[in-house]
């Protein structure tokens, strides 16, 4: 049942025309409809610009906490509103990547 309701949150009108949902992917296996995965390669881009691995570095780079970034980097699912947060985070500090249609469109605004 929550796997149909995830299914059927990114299937609505409204999420083709939300500029957040280039990044997010459903998670129908996360057992609730808020739930979603960041694009592994917008963690891979937001990795390179990690200065380190910890958790007050996390914080101050992207705003998170490290068990969040664990979560995103080994490809589990987050909340859809931290997710949200976290990419409006990043396009005000111009680590949002233009596209992330192909690796050579991973560069910075």
């Amino acid at each position: 049942m929550n796997g149909y309701l995830v299914l059927k949150a990114f299937d609505h009108p409204r999420a083709a025309c939300d500029p957040l949902s280039e990044f997010l992917i459903r998670a129908p296996d996360a057992r609730s409809f808020r739930m979603c995965r960041l694009d592994r390669r917008l963690v891979a881009h937001m990795g390179r610009h990690l200065p380190a691995q910890t958790a007050a570095c996390v914080m101050d780079t992207f705003g998170i906490s490290i068990n969040s970034w664990v979560k995103m980097r080994e490809d589990q699912p987050v909340r859809r509103a931290l997710a949200e947060r976290l990419i409006m985070r990043l396009k005000a500090s111009g680590l949002l990547p233009e596209s992330i249609g192909d690796d050579a469109a991973m560069t910075c605004r």
